[in-house]
């Protein structure tokens, strides 16, 4: 007997999928009108006529994550004082689209931010866990980036793990 273990490999290859996990702190709060802001925006992905309307998805995360304990400077991420909820947005399409529709997906969430939340996503708090091209890694990690490359220039000088932390010029 199969495992669903046994039967991930299949899913590879099965969907190109983009992610905008944004913090709801402080003026974005989660409330009434930021539900129903996030449904209309979701609700226009549906509406798209081509595979993008298969793939995209809004989720809320609520109370799933709390200030840091033992202060912002003991974190890679500065997560924002007081968040607690998160909103994830995704998108994405068939791997067989073109590259116009994969476009397309990735501008859903560029533009869900500001739809939803009035503020573009350069300027709202996004969690690291899922970083897209688009996201401003300076924003997010602030002044803890620096410190960052220098743990990625003394651990992976190569950038052989490679991820969204570049080492620093050698």
């Amino acid at each position: 007997m199969l495992t669903h273990a046994e039967h991930i490999g299949e899913l590879r290859g099965t969907a190109e999928s983009h992610w905008a996990p944004v913090c709801l702190t402080g003026e974005h709060e989660i409330s009434e009108d930021i539900i129903i802001r996030s449904f209309d925006w979701w609700a226009t992905m549906l509406n798209d006529t081509s595979s993008v309307s298969n793939y995209g998805y809004l989720l809320y995360e609520l109370f799933s994550c709390r200030d840091n304990l033992t202060g912002r400077s003991s974190s890679a991420w500065p997560r924002p004082v007081g968040y607690k909820h998160m909103m994830l947005l995704g998108a994405g399409c068939s791997p067989n689209e073109t590259q116009e529709v994969s476009d397309k997906a990735k501008q859903y969430l560029i533009a869900g931010p500001e739809k939803i939340l009035g503020k573009s996503i350069r300027e709202v708090d996004v969690i690291p866990n899922a970083l897209e091209d688009f996201h401003d890694v300076e924003k997010i990690y602030g002044s803890h980036l620096e410190k960052l490359r220098q743990v990625k220039t003394r651990v992976d000088p190569l950038n052989q793990l490679q991820g969204w932390i570049k080492p620093l010029a050698v």
